[in-house]
């Protein structure tokens, strides 16, 4: 049933599906999900690109021995992929704040209209608002997958947890459709949650430091301190911590090369100059350069390599 029409939001002039005081879902029309389509491929490869930065800078981290940043690090290449993942499956989610130029009055007036009549008070009139200036907001979510009938585009007040959000809708897909292997067991212990709580744990808790106790005696610190099984790994590609999210860098990047996007700068020489630029000369820096010039096949020879395992006994 059509309810109305949003003339002044100029893509987003379509049907509405639905409407309630909070929520404004919209059935959009071919033309707009072929136009969201080519933004989120956009932000596909901008999601490309920084996992292959993340995964870089983690891999910069194993000369010193730091375990604590690269599964941080680590962590930050993973979100990226499952990003790109989700984005490029047609989902994603965004919040809308005033002072935004995306920021379109009339949704906002539809989805909060008691906060409208707020500001027209204080402004004398609804043309006069400075929504610049005003701490409002709204949420779009975008469900135009590549196949299906349910695509819509939402509007809500809800905030955006992003990374949970990312994770959720990555834990739904069945990515092993588009021959990706999941960066989180489905049914397994590293669930989205526990990626979640590793992360916040890594980030903000003084227990995520396990590599630094200051309060040991000094030969005693030394020892501890130590991660000398990190660094003989700084030269293997596919170890147990970094070596899924290179896997999963490569199986997205051949992915979006037998999609044969028109046009789509997925470039070797950029990533190239990357390696080349932040790693020191080593065997991790050939072996990565090597990969990229010959389109980072999942199987290469690198990956039969006798790992120096990371993890060991803190």
């Amino acid at each position: 049933m059509l309810l109305w029409r949003l003339n002044d939001a100029g893509v987003l002039d379509t049907e509405i599906a639905s409407s309630t005081s909070d929520v404004l879902i919209i059935a959009p029309s071919l033309d707009i999900i072929e136009a969201l389509r080519e933004t989120l491929l956009h932000e596909v490869l901008f999601a490309i690109y920084k996992a292959f930065y993340n995964y870089l800078a983690a891999k910069r981290l194993y000369p010193g021995g730091l375990l604590h940043w690269i599964d941080i690090t680590n962590y930050y290449a993973m979100f990226y992929l499952a990003r790109s993942t989700i984005t490029l499956a047609g989902h994603q989610k965004y919040y809308i704040r005033s002072d935004s130029a995306d920021f379109v009055p009339k949704i906002f007036t539809v989805l909060n209209p008691t906060k409208h009549r707020n500001l027209i008070s204080k402004y004398g009139n609804a043309e006069s608002i400075e929504y610049k200036n005003e701490h409002v907001a709204y949420t779009i979510t975008l469900d135009v997958g590549l196949t299906g009938n349910a695509q819509s585009i939402k509007f809500d007040s809800s905030r955006v947890e992003s990374h949970r959000y990312i994770w959720n809708q990555y834990h739904a897909l069945d990515v092993r459709q588009l021959n990706l292997t999941p960066l989180i067991a489905p049914n397994g212990t590293e669930t989205f949650e526990y990626l979640v709580k590793e992360r916040n744990r890594e980030n903000y808790s003084f227990e995520g430091y396990r590599q630094l106790d200051f309060n040991l005696p000094m030969p005693t610190f030394e020892a501890y301190f130590e991660r000398d099984f990190v660094k003989r790994a700084a030269d293997t590609l596919y170890d147990e911590t970094v070596g899924l999210t290179l896997i999963g860098f490569q199986e997205i990047y051949n992915l979006l090369q037998d999609l044969g996007v028109s046009g789509f700068p997925l470039e070797q020489e950029k990533f190239a100059y990357m390696v080349e630029y932040t790693l020191d000369d080593s065997e991790a820096r050939s072996k990565l350069l090597d990969l990229c010039r010959r389109g980072f096949p999942l199987q290469n020879e690198y990956r039969d390599e006798d790992e120096n395992r990371m993890w060991g006994d803190y």
